[in-house]
C-alpha cells in the first residue's frame, strides 16, 4: 500500500511545476510557508532529481530550489537552471543565502542576545558576559558565525540607529566606537542605518548615500570573496535598492557584525521563519 504521505508528496510536487493563477512574474521570491510545510514531508532525493530535469520554474519551486541547494546527494547546480525569466536584481543572491548567528562571545556587555542567537538590541543592563579574548570590551558591537569566504547573502531587520559590518576576525576588539568601530580602519566595512539615512564607512572614509522614505528597515548584504565584492542593499516593500558597492582583495575569511546603539535592534532574517539559526 502506498504510504499516504508520499501520495500528498507527490501531489504538491506536481504543484510546485504550475504557475499560480494570476501569477505574471515566474521568479518573483516568495515565502510560501504552506508550500514549506509540505516540502518537510518530501523525499528529498527524489525531489532533487526532479526539480534538476527541469527546464522552467514557477516561484515556489525557485523557494524549493533554494530550501534544497544544500542537500547531500542533489545533482542541482547552478548551471542546470535555465529560468523562465531574468531573476529582479538583487533575488538572484537568495541562491547564496547563508544562515548566519550571532556570537555571544563577541557582544559587549550591554547587547543582550537572544537564545535563538538572531536578535541583539542594545539594553542598559549589563549582560555580565564572561570575559572572552574577542569581546568588545567598549564598543557595542559583536559578530556573527561563521566566517566567510566564498559566495554569500544575508538579510537583517533593524531598528533604531545601527552599523551593518563586514570584517576580518583580527578587527580590533579593545577600545571605544573611536578605536574599534567598524568601518574605521582597513578590516571592516561597514553600512550605516538610522531612519532611512544611510552611509557606508571603509578605512576611515565615510560616503553619504541619498535618503529615501519609501526604505523600511531592512538591509541585505552580498558577498563574492574570490571577486572582491561586497555589495549592501536596503529592502522596500517591492525589491532591493542597491546602496553601495566596494571592490578589493580579501586576504581574511569575513564576519558579519553589528553595532547598535542604546536602543536599537537587530535581527537576522530566515529564509523561511521556521528555518533553524546557524549553531556557534
Amino acid at each position: 500500500m502506498v504510504d499516504h504521505r508520499w501520495r500528498r508528496c507527490v501531489q504538491s510536487r506536481q504543484r510546485f511545476c504550475q504557475s499560480p493563477p494570476g501569477e505574471t512574474e515566474a521568479t518573483k521570491v516568495v515565502y510560501h510557508h504552506q508550500v514549506w510545510s509540505e516540502c518537510k514531508m518530501l523525499s528529498w532525493k527524489a525531489l532533487c532529481d526532479h526539480v534538476c530535469e527541469r527546464r522552467y520554474i514557477n516561484k515556489d519551486l525557485l523557494l524549493l530550489l533554494l530550501v534544497l541547494k544544500s542537500t547531500a546527494g542533489c545533482k542541482l547546480t547552478e548551471e542546470t537552471l535555465h529560468l523562465k525569466t531574468s531573476l529582479l536584481q538583487g533575488k538572484n543572491h537568495l541562491y547564496y543565502f547563508t544562515p548566519l548567528a550571532l556570537n555571544s562571545n563577541t557582544a559587549y556587555r550591554f547587547l543582550h542576545v537572544s537564545e535563538s542567537s538572531r536578535r541583539a538590541s542594545h539594553v542598559k543592563e549589563d549582560q555580565a558576559y564572561p570575559a572572552h579574548p574577542d569581546r568588545f570590551d567598549s564598543c557595542p558591537q559583536l559578530l556573527c558565525s561563521p566566517g566567510l569566504s566564498g559566495r554569500a547573502y544575508w538579510e537583517v531587520d533593524w531598528s533604531g540607529a545601527v552599523q551593518v559590518a563586514v570584517s576580518y576576525r583580527s578587527v580590533t576588539r579593545k577600545g571605544n566606537s573611536a578605536v574599534c568601530g567598524f568601518g574605521l580602519g582597513p578590516e571592516s566595512w561597514s553600512l550605516s542605518c538610522s531612519r532611512g539615512r544611510y552611509s557606508v564607512t571603509h578605512n576611515g572614509k565615510r560616503t553619504m548615500l541619498p535618503y529615501s522614505s519609501t526604505i523600511r528597515g531592512r538591509a541585505a548584504v552580498y558577498v563574492d570573496f574570490l571577486a572582491g565584492r561586497l555589495s549592501f542593499y536596503a529592502l522596500s516593500s517591492e525589491e532591493p535598492v542597491h546602496l553601495h558597492s566596494f571592490s578589493g582583495t580579501f586576504t581574511q575569511p569575513l564576519f558579519p557584525g553589528f553595532q547598535l546603539l542604546l536602543g536599537s535592534s537587530v535581527e537576522l532574517c530566515g529564509l523561511l521563519e521556521e528555518e533553524p539559526p546557524y549553531s556557534v
